[in-house]
């Protein structure tokens, strides 16, 4: 599992969402000053992670963070 999902916990709450496998993950940049990441899970969906500055975090389908008005999933490569 990738560092960031496995250091702050959001593999849990990708599982509760039905992801049983986080195959990658990627930086895709800010979102009105709040990071964002995706993850792609072993079933090939690809989910939208949006890092709040409380510790909160956003988690929904790509798809639905698009139509939402959210960056597109997208990735920049991270090291």
């Amino acid at each position: 599992m990738p560092r960031l999902i496995a250091a702050t916990g959001l593999g849990l709450v990708l599982a509760l969402a039905g992801c049983q496998g986080v195959e990658s993950s990627a930086y895709v940049g800010e979102h009105q000053g709040a990071p964002m990441w995706t993850a792609r899970c072993s079933d090939g969906t690809d989910w939208a992670i949006l890092l709040g500055p409380t510790g909160t975090a956003q988690v929904m389908l790509c798809e639905a963070a698009e139509q939402a008005g959210l960056p597109s999933c997208a990735t920049r490569p991270t090291a």
